[in-house]
């Protein structure tokens, strides 16, 4: 799936500085040269739009069947990312749930290491606002993808909760032609009072899930997505009644800008 940025009812504008600089002067021989030299540096940015079968939230859970609209703006520099993103209801006609998330990454030899910042808030609806950190350690020059995600909630009327979410993933790229990909991936969920209401303190593995993202690259940074998705929660889980066995699909359009 796409992160996407709300361009709907309500969208505010979102304006993000960049505007961070040094200057650096260089002598050569008899002439001054001055350069002016960017501490921060945008080196890309795409524009996501996806329907989505089911509503999933920006955090990846299943919150309800009803079919939805998610778009999204997505900027990187050389020291961070920022992303901002919307999802629109098709069912009832509203926006319900905007996010907006700041992230930085390491990279060493071997993992890729990310800490985001992510306010996120529920127009249209009773259920406020509030922010997560995420901390993800994921593997480099592995044959598979190994993977941690700990997201971490603070919401006013919740629970200060957690979850581990352990994925493996395989991606193969130039699949019989040129700019056709493929993306293989399965994930397990522990929650610790995640989405949990003051005093629930219940802590469990929840659900497990397969999916699979088919991308074909277009002229002028342009790219086709479909996706199919599947979750199952752990059978005794203290968690089986939240989330339900169910199948759902993705199709969507990328535009990037170098």
């Amino acid at each position: 799936m796409t992160f996407k940025i709300k361009v709907k009812q309500g969208l505010v504008v979102l304006v993000v500085p960049f505007v961070i600089g040094s200057t650096v002067n260089a002598v050569a021989g008899e002439n001054q040269v001055q350069e002016k030299k960017s501490l921060v540096e945008l080196t890309g940015a795409s524009i996501g739009n996806d329907y989505v079968s089911q509503y999933v939230t920006g955090s990846g859970s299943i919150f309800n069947d009803s079919p939805v609209v998610q778009s999204s703006v997505d900027f990187t520099t050389n020291l961070f990312g920022v992303n901002v993103w919307n999802n629109y209801v098709v069912r009832d006609h509203i926006t319900n749930e905007r996010d907006v998330e700041v992230r930085v990454p390491f990279s060493t030899e071997y993992v890729n290491l990310k800490l985001a910042g992510c306010y996120f808030t529920f127009p249209n609806t009773d259920l406020g606002e509030g922010f997560a950190v995420t901390g993800k350690v994921s593997s480099t020059n592995l044959p598979v993808d190994l993977s941690l995600a700990v997201p971490n909630i603070f919401w006013e009327g919740y629970e200060q909760g957690r979850r581990f979410d352990f994925g493996i993933g395989k991606s193969f790229e130039d699949l019989f032609t040129d700019g056709l990909n493929l993306g293989l991936n399965g994930f397990v969920k522990y929650n610790d009072r995640w989405f949990a209401l003051e005093g629930d303190k219940t802590k469990d593995w929840s659900h497990y899930g397969l999916s699979g993202n088919v991308s074909y690259s277009l002229p002028e940074n342009v790219s086709l997505n479909v996706g199919i998705n599947y979750q199952k929660p752990f059978e005794g889980s203290k968690f089986e009644d939240k989330y339900k066995e169910t199948f759902w699909n993705s199709f969507g359009v990328n535009w990037g800008f170098d």
